[in-house]
């Protein structure tokens, strides 16, 4: 939550570590057992997910990288075995300027020490002329028992022009597409409507990253 390395080359798990639990727990915590613990909304998995992150698996019979976004079998159902596997560590493209940022959104009833009604991340990529999106992924969650990938949204702004018109319309994509339910938390019509909004909220905080924000209505 505090690292200048971790701000600097993965925002978005940053801000999502900042949201996990109390200040207390997060002393002791880690973000291998927040990932382990298989809840789709954990704050540092969503961001792990968008951010193509993998762990780093050591067992009695080797080790292997297993993409965070297969972790989770669903909810509190991991694909580690607890008992004679252990994640080390998480290895992630970097996602920097000049061409790459990464943010995430949440959305609570309090600010502090409660699960989310909904948080999104994104990570984007720009070209060498900071005029068109590359790559696009956006992540949110809990819709379902996985933290779930607004892949269709991501694809329409692969080669799109960074403009506010086109993020407007993945984000209102990233609600069609959205299969939301209901909880004691919140709606399934009221995350769909909070998946647009966050998303388009993300996909600006990454290109302000990048000096290429637009101000939004």
């Amino acid at each position: 939550a505090d690292s200048l390395l971790v701000r600097d080359h993965a925002r978005a798990l940053g801000q999502g570590a900042a949201w996990m639990g109390s200040q207390q727990i997060r002393n002791v915590a880690t973000i291998g057992g927040n990932v382990a613990n298989a809840l789709p909304a954990a704050d540092t998995l969503v961001p792990l997910v968008a951010l193509n992150a993998e762990a780093h698996i050591l067992s009695p019979e080797g080790e292997r990288f297993e993409p965070v976004e297969t972790i989770c079998l669903g909810v509190g159902k991991c694909c580690i075995n607890p008992s004679v596997e252990l994640i080390t560590h998480f290895r992630m493209p970097l996602c920097d300027a000049p061409h790459r940022a990464s943010a995430m959104q949440r959305l609570a009833k309090r600010k502090v020490f409660t699960l989310p009604q909904l948080s999104v991340a994104v990570s984007i990529m720009v070209d060498e002329t900071h005029e068109r999106f590359v790559e696009v992924r956006i992540v949110g969650a809990p819709f379902g028992p996985v933290p779930w990938r607004a892949k269709a949204a991501g694809e329409h702004l692969k080669g799109a022009v960074a403009k506010k018109e086109n993020v407007h319309a993945a984000a209102a994509l990233a609600r069609k597409e959205a299969v939301a339910r209901d909880s004691l938390r919140a709606g399934a019509a009221y995350r769909k409507d909070m998946m647009e909004a966050l998303t388009r909220r993300a996909v600006r905080d990454a290109l302000d990253q990048l000096e290429m924000g637009y101000a939004d209505e």
